[in-house]
């Protein structure tokens, strides 16, 4: 066969969503390292679109503005990021971008999350097959404030809800509609993994996924190479590669520390979680028990 018939475009197209602090980076970069398949990734274009474009939906409050400028630094601190600029990100170039032809690629793989989507889900690109990562609201909030304390250097007990970062408001919300709008346009059993599932029994999982989308499975895949190197296979904009090179203690160091699957930590009690949570906690946590039922399971 001659190489001009094996450029072919991905028969295979998948979208990852998820909220933030999901370890949805930690499993994009396991799923980096597939061997002897040709995988083109794509992170968060959505976020970009949101924050960074010029159809960026910020919503205002004193975190977010926060956010913004720590990012904006981080973004254009370091110039030689191999990365599309932010100014491009529209809904409709997003669009045409993900269902771009790749020619070569066995596999499109997008790792995104729900919210920043903005319900416009006419902008979704065709011929793509969407998948969930989950986890509990009480975990995932208390990290996303104990980072978020971190990078931008707020106080949570000075906040009011309000000015809470904006997954904790709809988050898991955007997330259930979109799976929702998946299901009505012709997916009756979206594929959904639990964050704690796939830390517990990676093995399981990480292969159910794998046979699930497409991509060849091997025990290989459940280590990896510490450091951020991988992302420089990724399609992504300079604001968010930039931001995920922040410094340690930043949003993606766990993850580009990673080399592999570890146990999960215990969740909170009740009683040990910060109380000026617990409402957006109680406001997700349906949303995420009834995708939790249609998680697969070890």
């Amino acid at each position: 066969m001659s190489q001009a018939a094996d450029m072919k475009s991905p028969s295979q197209r998948v979208f990852l969503w998820s909220v933030p602090r999901s370890l949805s980076t930690i499993l994009l970069k396991c799923l980096s390292y597939v061997r002897n398949f040709n995988l083109q990734v794509i992170n968060e274009p959505y976020v970009s679109v949101h924050y960074y474009g010029p159809e960026k939906k910020l919503m205002k409050n004193n975190v977010e503005d926060k956010f913004e400028s720590v990012f904006t630094q981080a973004g254009t601190a370091v110039t030689n990021y191999n990365a599309y600029d932010d100014a491009l990100s529209t809904y409709q170039w997003v669009k045409e971008l993900l269902e771009g032809e790749y020619m070569g690629k066995d596999m499109v793989i997008c790792k995104d999350h729900g919210y920043n989507l903005n319900g416009l889900y006419h902008m979704l690109p065709k011929g793509y097959k969407h998948t969930f990562l989950i986890r509990h609201p009480q975990k995932t909030f208390p990290s996303l404030k104990k980072i978020t304390e971190s990078v931008c250097s707020v106080d949570f007990t000075q906040l009011e809800q309000k000015d809470f970062p904006e997954p904790m408001h709809h988050g898991y919300q955007k997330l259930f509609e979109l799976m929702e709008y998946v299901i009505d346009l012709g997916e009756p059993h979206p594929i959904i993994i639990d964050a704690d599932d796939l830390q517990k029994y990676p093995e399981s999982i990480v292969k159910q996924y794998c046979q699930a989308i497409g991509i060849p499975f091997s025990p290989s895949l459940l280590s990896w190479e510490s450091g951020p190197d991988v992302m420089d296979t990724w399609i992504t904009s300079k604001q968010v590669k930039g931001n995920n090179h922040l410094s340690d203690g930043g949003f993606y160091s766990a993850a580009f520390n990673s080399t592999s699957f570890h146990p999960p930590n215990k969740m909170l009690e009740r009683s040990e979680v910060p109380k000026m949570l617990l409402p957006v906690i109680d406001d997700s946590l349906p949303y995420y028990e009834k995708m939790y039922q249609l998680r697969i399971k070890p």
